[in-house]
């Protein structure tokens, strides 16, 4: 998705754009190169703006392909510790949608950009450079290994980046490198609903929340008419893929989705999947950045996808990209510009990451730093009273959906109304389980 977005800039920019795919594609079929393609996908309502200003319209064809399009805090029931989130009108528009959806749609509108072009079945095997700069890049293909001479190289690989390594061999130094795995795993299934009856809600959430409930999921109607099942799970917890112990697991949860799936028909199988570490390369700290190479997207940094970070992230820099594009002179890229940038994009990505490993540090055996445990335990009363206070979980969402910075959870106001919170208030809410499922046939 970061290379996708990053060729719409570029392309205002230079004459030619060449995407090395590594996957052979196949229309909107699911590629080998997303493993999490199969699990739940949305565009918060942050992200839903910024992709919007980049492909004017995008939003309305997502929903021509039937991708529901809905307010977060009206259509998605939130199962916290403590209780369910009141419904409220909050403006966060989001849409949901397979992963194929999305980005065999960005595609096409992508490679219809003029100079734009693609090649898949392509493996980068790694730069070219001389002492100063990056010139090109080497790869292989259907035939043989070739060489790429380029004005500019950007690395958006995701995940699977060798882009410390190819750093090193090009002796510019490696980034240092942070993780810090939650040990979340998923398991994810389609579903058809021949009834065509569905429940009031859009979405459903029950959110894994550090030290006890192990357990979650989301749940959301896709385009086709069809719902997709994302469960989450802890260490031990994480669900699994056999068909009765997946029905067991839906029944642990506090939600009332196991009787809901139990009505529709799998339309596909049991998927899993656990790479969900957060991982960040401190490229903006190397002493020596190269010339001619942006890195963009997962790999630099690498969000949990249980926060669903990673597509508005990726729609974030891509608005930096062209700011920056924006502010070269004509003849060129600057000396020195590509390290200031990668700069940029180090302060973007600050407050996302925190957002996620100030959670997932929740899940970590050894010992936290003061600051972080400081952090925790105000995580913790925060998600503790939202169930109870409306305004406590509008700015939550607020922040969820990366309209404001984390920041400004910490806001006084916002402050005292955790600290008055007192534990084991009764919900205001009634619980959905006992509201009937069932709503209008659509």
């Amino acid at each position: 998705m970061s290379g996708l977005l990053a060729a719409r800039v570029l392309s205002e920019r230079f004459s030619s754009v060449l995407l090395l795919e590594r996957d052979r594609l196949t229309g909107k079929d699911h590629r080998a190169g997303i493993p999490q393609s199969h699990h739940l996908h949305a565009l918060s309502a942050q992200g839903g703006e910024l992709v919007e200003e980049l492909f004017p319209g995008f939003r309305d064809e997502l929903s021509n392909a039937g991708a529901p399009t809905f307010d977060f805090g009206e259509q998605v029931a939130v199962r916290f510790a403590d209780g369910w989130a009141s419904r409220l009108q909050t403006g966060l528009i989001v849409q949901s949608f397979t992963r194929s959806l999305f980005e065999s749609s960005l595609r096409e509108r992508v490679l219809a950009l003029p100079g734009v072009a693609l090649a898949d079945g392509c493996t980068v095997l790694g730069l070219r450079a001389d002492e100063r700069a990056v010139t090109g890049v080497s790869y292989r293909d259907a035939g043989g290994e070739k060489t790429l001479p380029t004005d500019l190289v950007v690395d958006a690989s995701g995940r699977s980046s060798h882009l410390a390594e190819w750093l090193e061999q090009a002796e510019f130094g490696r980034p240092r490198e942070t993780v810090l795995n939650a040990g979340v795993g998923y398991a994810s299934r389609l579903y058809d609903n021949p009834s065509g009856v569905w429940p009031e809600w859009t979405g459903l959430a029950e959110f894994l929340q550090a030290p006890d409930v192990r357990r979650g999921g989301f749940v959301s109607r896709v385009e086709g008419d069809r719902l997709l099942l994302t469960l989450q799970g802890i260490e031990d917890g994480k669900p699994p893929h056999d068909e009765e112990a997946f029905a067991e697991y839906l029944r642990s949860l506090r939600v009332p989705v196991a009787d809901l799936v139990a009505q529709m028909s799998p339309a596909s199988p049991i998927r899993r999947y656990s790479r969900t570490g957060n991982r960040r390369l401190a490229c903006h700290r190397l002493r020596r950045w190269p010339d001619g190479l942006i890195a963009v997207g997962d790999a630099v940094c690498t969000f949990n996808p249980i926060y669903g970070q990673g597509l508005t992230v990726s729609a974030f820099e891509a608005i930096e990209l062209r700011e920056f594009l924006q502010g070269c002179p004509p003849y060129g890229i600057p000396a020195g510009a590509t390290r200031r940038f990668q700069r940029v994009l180090a302060r973007r990505t600050r407050w996302p990451w925190l957002l996620a490993t100030s959670s997932d540090w929740g899940w970590q055996r050894h010992r936290a730093p003061l600051p972080i445990r400081a952090g925790l335990g105000y995580l913790r009363r925060l998600m503790r009273a939202m169930p109870h206070d409306d305004v406590l979980y509008q700015q939550f969402l607020r922040v969820l959906h990366m309209v404001d910075p984390p920041t400004t959870l910490g806001r006084p106001s916002i402050v005292l109304r955790v600290l008055r919170h007192r534990s084991g208030e009764a919900a205001r809410n009634a619980l959905l389980s006992e509201q009937p499922l069932a709503g209008a046939e659509h």
